[in-house]
């Protein structure tokens, strides 16, 4: 008996190692594989464990002839600490692997298949502790009930101690190696919470790059695929919000992917700017395509700061000029106040562009700044496939017409006589004159800012 423990437990350890070594990023390809591991674990140590008491078992039988009953006995007697020790290096080979995917982030696809779902782990878990510890009390109980019957004639009470205090060292036995491989079921679902909650609380700080580890075959492992889905969706969604703040103004791009800007459009009062820089096809033609870009780059940075900075939002770039409104989609109180005040930045901050160009022996830009104030209708216009946030009215018209003007009367902003009548705070203005626009049944009076 001791020679065969003494081989069958090296190899047994030989194997323990391999299984070990098996953890690894090559092996990590086949997923069926990496989460049989464990199984492999149990199942080796509880062949080897039977193996063993067969062994023993046969020998004793053809050696000294004990009886089969004897010999059966015998058997179990080794298959009881395989099965234990089996769970236990299960349990164990589970939570090497939960620590070596814990590092992957998500590397294996779980298998749509359950291997062994939650439910089913408890079961056989509770259930082997159970009926073998059934098994061997029953067992024990069976001999000692055989044996009083035997001989009662002829025992004390001591005898019956005897069998009392053995059936319960047994049970007690059985209840620290059932505590023990609940502990380390408890311990395995703590590593995999830990896994989980530590990635989605770094997902939800903004990290959509972190992914959940998929440890098990279970219903965890479905969970933390489909989370991981969830991810790649938030992910995707904040990059679609993001690229699409860079050509609509956050504000307005967060009103349209929440649907609160109505797709029939609604009617605002707003003031509406538009800018346009001159003599800017003259300059295209002598510069590189490369040096215009960059130059209207620039300059298109530096106004939709001062824009911006004024609580204004830019609809559209039309080549080289401008349209921005001020009161909407957000709402605001003094909304033409805070169009001639980002003019007048406008003005300010091309001064300051144009020191730095003149500085590097370039020719500076001029621009008009049309404003004016009215009723528009806003929405999401356009087709099925494509839409943008726009404005439509005679005031959208108006600024326009206004902008163009600034040419004949050879200044950069003009104010039209409704935004001027509807601002509260004194600027320095004079007035223009009073002008038909052409094309328009309007006639209106129009302020330089100076």
């Amino acid at each position: 008996m001791g020679v065969i423990t003494g081989i069958m437990l090296p190899l047994r350890l030989l194997l323990l190692q391999r299984h070990r070594k098996q953890i690894s990023f090559e092996f990590l390809k086949d997923g069926k594989s990496f989460f049989a591991i464990p199984f492999s674990e149990f199942r080796a140590d509880l062949l080897a464990w039977a193996f063993n008491g067969l062994a023993v078992a046969g020998f004793m039988v053809a050696r000294y002839g004990i009886p089969l009953e004897t010999a059966f006995k015998l058997v179990i007697g080794f298959v009881v600490p395989g099965l234990f020790t089996g769970m236990l290096n299960f349990l164990e080979m589970e939570s090497a692997v939960m620590r070596f995917l814990g590092k992957e982030q998500g590397t294996v696809k779980v298998r749509p298949d359950l291997r062994l779902s939650v439910a089913r782990k408890v079961t056989f878990l509770l259930g082997s502790v159970m009926t073998v510890s059934a098994v061997v009390i029953g067992f024990m109980l069976l001999d000692d009930v055989r044996y009083l019957v035997k001989n009662r004639a002829t025992l004390g009470a001591e005898h019956f101690h005897s069998i009392f205090y053995e059936v319960g060292f047994v049970i007690v036995v059985m209840l620290v190696f059932s505590i023990t491989i609940i502990g380390r079921f408890s311990r395995n679902l703590r590593e995999l919470f830990h896994l989980q909650i530590q990635t989605l609380e770094e997902v939800g700080n903004g990290s959509y790059d972190k992914r959940v580890p998929i440890v098990s075959s279970d219903e965890f492992g479905i969970i933390a695929s489909q989370t991981n889905d969830m991810i790649s969706g938030l992910r995707e969604r904040d990059f679609i919000r993001e690229t699409f703040g860079r050509y609509v103004p956050r504000e307005i791009s967060e009103l349209i992917l929440s649907g609160k800007i109505p797709l029939d459009g609604e009617l605002r009062n707003v003031t509406v700017l538009f800018c346009d820089i001159r003599k800017f096809t003259s300059f295209v033609e002598s510069r590189r395509p490369q040096q215009v870009v960059k130059r209207i780059n620039q300059y298109f940075t530096e106004m939709t700061k001062a824009i911006q900075n004024h609580g204004g939002f830019v609809l559209q770039f039309i080549g080289d000029e401008i349209e921005a409104v001020f009161g909407a989609p957000v709402a605001s109180e003094n909304h033409p106040e805070m169009a001639v005040r980002a003019a007048m930045e406008m003005r300010e901050r091309l001064a300051q562009l144009n020191a730095g160009w003149e500085s590097e022996g370039d020719e500076p830009f001029r621009h008009g700044i049309g404003i004016t104030t009215g009723e528009v209708l806003a929405g999401n216009i356009g087709s099925p496939d494509r839409h943008s946030y726009l404005m439509v009215g005679d005031a959208v018209n108006l600024a326009a017409r206004i902008q163009e003007m600034t040419k004949e009367f050879r200044c950069d902003i003009l104010v039209s006589g409704y935004t001027c009548d509807a601002l509260t705070n004194g600027f320095n203005m004079e007035h223009a004159g009073k002008v038909r626009v052409r094309g328009m049944e309007l006639e209106t009076d129009l302020y330089e800012v100076v």
